[in-house]
């Protein structure tokens, strides 16, 4: 008995003997076009009018299909058939299902070229199969084991890690996502939206939209801390407690309106429009920060903010190394902004009880802005100690691309003073931070650790 399937990927044949008519050529479903399932399909149509008791022998021509039901079967039902489209996944735990509960021996063996008048009848109903497919014919529709007094087996836990289990509950559960978060993502990839309409956000400063997948991988990203990460992430899915979310609060009802402008106080509100003034002084730092590197500061949308570790203005530079610095700078300038007006807006509307007096000046704005970033700087230069972090460890030259065109006046001091680190090298103040790229410069490998 023989299957054999075509490398058009169009149908598949069983040629038993000449003039059999249980031979059969069988066009398969849409979306068979690896060469397992289409064995697969072969197999248990072989299965179906062979007796239980008789001995069968499968002649192929793929090495592959043959170790998937013999040596390497065991391996392929631990991981639930990976690598296989759901309705595919069945077939083969079928199908190896009704081989166990035969009584008769079951054989797999590979036969190379055509002489054998199996193999070659095999491929005249592949053929035929394949003409059938090329003009229109129905498919066959794949077998369902409902009816099955055989075991169907499923994923192992003997050996499943938590990423493989996880990544199957999300394939048999579909996750509607929510309306807002679609809102979001749409902003992000350029969609225009209400007041933006012709603003197209991230593919306007990218050159082209991100994917959703690169949109959520950045979300998650290395170049910013874990309270950052989950500041966006909430901010993707409209979870931080903002405006409506404190409707139904008495309690906590005045919390939903912003006490300064008198409309509903959302996070993109807070980020960009609070007459307050505190996201003007911030940005307003960031752009004259940015602007030293000698390139143009972009204007800030919402959808840039929340998908900020996904930004690439810099696309046109020759050196690598120089274009994910410079990146890496602007995702940073714009999540420890976004993040800092977050903090500042629960200070002074949960501390402070909207108590006009204790507002942040702007200067003290200016100098937490600075500071976050200065922490940020610190903790990348301790990262580029591969002794201590191994395989995690930041290169040093992206480090380096990535501050050193920055200089900030200290507002701490008096007016005009201004501290520059060597002559090729310019960053933000702070002694440690000066000692630091000093180490990097000079290769000396001493980066400092954090405390």
């Amino acid at each position: 008995m023989i299957g054999r399937n075509d490398y058009a990927n169009e149908g598949v044949g069983i040629w038993l003997q000449t003039r059999d008519l249980r031979n059969a050529e069988i066009t398969p479903p849409y979306g068979y076009k690896d060469d397992l399932p289409l064995l697969a399909l072969a197999i248990q149509r072989a299965i179906e009018i062979t007796p239980d008791e008789v001995d069968l022998m499968f002649l192929l021509r793929s090495k592959r299909v043959q170790r998937a039901f013999t040596t390497e079967l065991n391996k392929n039902e631990s991981k639930g058939w990976k690598g296989q489209k759901p309705e595919q996944r069945i077939l083969l735990q079928w199908v190896v299902a009704q081989l166990r509960a035969r009584k008769g021996d079951t054989t797999f063996r590979v036969e190379n070229g055509t002489r054998h008048p199996g193999i070659k009848g095999a491929l005249d109903l592949t053929k035929k199969a394949a003409d059938k497919h090329t003009k229109g014919i129905p498919a066959e529709p794949a077998p369902v084991a409902e009816k099955s007094n055989a075991l169907i087996t499923g994923i192992r836990l003997r050996g499943l890690i938590q990423k493989e289990a996880y990544g199957e509950l999300k394939r048999r559960i579909k996750i509607q996502e929510r309306r807002a978060t679609e809102g979001n993502m749409e902003r992000i990839n350029g969609i225009p939206l209400g007041q933006r309409l012709g603003v197209y956000v991230l593919k306007d400063l990218n050159g082209q939209a991100p994917s959703r997948e690169k949109i959520w991988r950045s979300v998650r990203g290395s170049n910013t801390s874990k309270k950052t990460q989950m500041f966006r992430w909430r901010a993707m899915h409209e979870a931080h407690a903002t405006g409506e979310f404190f409707t139904r609060m008495e309690s906590l009802g005045h919390l939903e309106m912003c006490p300064e402008c008198g409309s509903l106080e959302t996070l993109e509100h807070i980020l960009l429009e609070c007459e307050i003034g505190s996201h003007e002084v911030v940005w307003g730092t960031a752009k004259s920060l940015w602007e030293q590197t000698g390139e143009k500061w972009p204007k800030i949308e919402y959808g840039t903010l929340i998908g900020c570790g996904a930004a690439r203005p810099i696309r046109k530079k020759e050196k690598t190394e120089e274009k994910d610095g410079l990146n890496r700078l602007f995702q940073k300038l714009l999540s420890k902004g976004a993040f800092l007006l977050w903090k500042l807006r629960n200070k002074r509307r949960i501390e402070y009880k909207d108590d006009g007096d204790l507002n942040q000046s702007q200067n003290k704005v200016r100098n937490k802005y600075i500071k976050a970033l200065e922490m940020s700087a610190t903790t990348d230069f301790a990262m580029t100690n591969k002794g201590k972090f191994g395989k995690q460890a930041i290169p040093k030259k992206l480090v380096l691309n990535s501050w050193n065109r920055l200089v900030i006046k200290d507002t701490g001091q008096k007016e005009g003073t201004e501290r520059a680190h060597t002559e090729h090298v310019r960053v933000l103040v702070g002694m440690g931070l000066s000692k630091a790229l000093d180490c990097l410069i000079q290769g000396s490998g001493s980066s400092p650790t954090l405390r």
